[in-house]
């Protein structure tokens, strides 16, 4: 049996239907109801404090668009981060997809496998929400022949303070390869070579816009004509009923306190 879970913010369910039957084999299947808005950091946080309930061993972050075409590809990765004594793999947020030229020193969340089990040993939230920031010359990765542009500097999402704070943990990562599609706006993600799954990029768009929605249908229609839907573990739902209005809340809260210091 495998000892991942996959843990997905959705935010368009009617496409997580379509993409979760080619998900990897999991011992379960959480879901963040992330239609009261709750994402990146947010989310992050929210998991983090759900799961301290449950035994997870190994975490795959998952979006609802992204497309698996060899969910097979999980297990050997994480069998390379074994013998490699990395606890996370993911695709650099800054020089791998064109659209993305932000902080090449940290994974994007879209697909992120992390040895969850061995990052809580000793995690402590409130030293992971103070390390949104970087250092002058602070890595060390060879960035020369990354393809596209990336910011060294860069903050840009919230959640890059839990990375950054693994990297000062001394915590080691498994940066994936990427090639963008023909459409100019997916990702393809391989391992060894050969494709394993399609970033979509644009899931609240999904069913909306014309566009998008074709796009994605068709890359779905090619992964689901050569992968069989492997996985119908039953998913775990989790919604934070207060988030919608505590995030409304402290966003005024924030607007007057702006107002009045200036």
């Amino acid at each position: 049996m495998s000892d991942v879970s996959i843990l997905s913010t959705v935010i368009n369910f009617e496409l997580y239907k379509k993409t979760s039957p080619l998900h990897p084999t999991a011992i379960n299947r959480f879901v963040i109801d992330g239609r009261n808005g709750m994402h990146g950091l947010s989310s992050l946080r929210y998991a983090i404090r759900k799961l301290k309930s449950q035994k997870v061993d190994w975490l795959l972050m998952c979006d609802e668009d992204v497309i698996f075409q060899d969910a097979s590809a999980i297990e050997k990765i994480k069998n390379h981060m074994l013998a490699n004594d990395q606890v996370v793999a993911g695709v650099r947020d800054g020089g791998m997809i064109s659209h993305r030229g932000y902080n090449p020193y940290v994974p994007n969340t879209f697909l992120c496998l992390i040895h969850w089990s061995r990052v809580m040993e000793s995690f402590s939230m409130k030293e992971m929400l103070q390390q949104q920031f970087i250092k002058e010359a602070e890595f060390a990765d060879k960035l020369h022949q990354l393809p596209f542009k990336f910011d060294r500097k860069s903050v840009f999402e919230p959640y890059y303070r839990f990375f950054f704070y693994l990297r000062r943990k001394g915590f080691k990562m498994l940066f994936l390869d990427s090639q963008m599609a023909t459409d100019g706006i997916s990702n393809h993600i391989s391992w060894d070579d050969k494709i394993m799954a399609t970033h979509t990029w644009y899931a609240r768009s999904y069913g909306v816009n014309e566009k998008h929605t074709k796009r994605i249908n068709g890359i779905l229609k090619d992964a689901t004509f050569n992968n069989l839907p492997i996985d119908n573990s039953e998913v775990i739902l989790w919604k934070d009923p207060t988030y919608f209005l505590t995030s409304k809340v402290k966003k005024i809260a924030r607007r007057i306190h702006n107002r009045f210091s200036n």
